[in-house]
């Protein structure tokens, strides 16, 4: 199973649990990645099935809807002072944290600003999660976040969720191949997964 996210946002302690009440010979194996990279692996049979977030043309799997996300633009703490109260012009020439695959929560931020004209020309590239952290930890860039992990960083005072006038939405599914769908194992983890999500 493929993870975009903290396990405990994505209710996996209680999926694994529900699991090994009911297939106690079942193995699991939680694999952490991101969005892009959770769909090829599915897409060639490298992995079962796993989290996305945003919305996807694929008609070669299916996509469970579980929840909207809220998301939040983060901002380094030390910009507080000076960009608190910034319009999003000069939000948007701040180092942007910009991954070189597919990153539905910052390709929802990018479209909002495209409809306001604003495009992001400050780029840091970070093609994996351990560097997007630690530029999130040294403080050197923005960066696009589900809101749960947003407060998590702010409460830490890694970080300020720059108050935007638009509400700032995706969604989070799990997913499977299409070829799968009638898959007992299939079944039987997105079953679980529903009732954790009390679906």
């Amino acid at each position: 199973i493929g993870i975009n996210a903290d396990a405990d946002y994505l209710k996996i302690p209680d999926m694994i649990n529900d699991i090994y009440n009911t297939h106690p010979d079942l193995n699991i194996e939680i694999i952490s990645s991101s969005t892009g990279e959770i769909m090829e692996l599915i897409e060639t049979k490298k992995m079962d099935c796993g989290f996305v977030f945003g919305t996807h043309k694929n008609k070669d799997l299916v996509f469970n809807f579980l929840s909207k996300v809220n998301l939040e633009i983060a901002i380094p703490y030390k910009f507080k002072n000076k960009y608190e109260q910034a319009n999003l012009q000069a939000v948007a020439e701040l180092p942007w944290i910009v991954p070189s695959n597919i990153c539905p929560l910052l390709g929802r931020v990018q479209s909002f600003l495209k409809t306001k004209g604003i495009e992001l020309s400050n780029k840091v590239f970070a093609n994996d999660d351990i560097t997007k952290y630690a530029f999130i930890e040294q403080e050197r860039a923005v960066c696009v976040l589900e809101k749960h992990e947003a407060l998590n960083l702010a409460a830490r005072q890694k970080v300020f969720l720059w108050k935007s006038p638009n509400k700032l939405e995706s969604q989070l599914s799990i997913v499977h191949s299409k070829h799968r769908s009638d898959d007992l194992l299939i079944h039987i983890i997105i079953s679980c997964n529903q009732n954790a999500w009390n679906i």
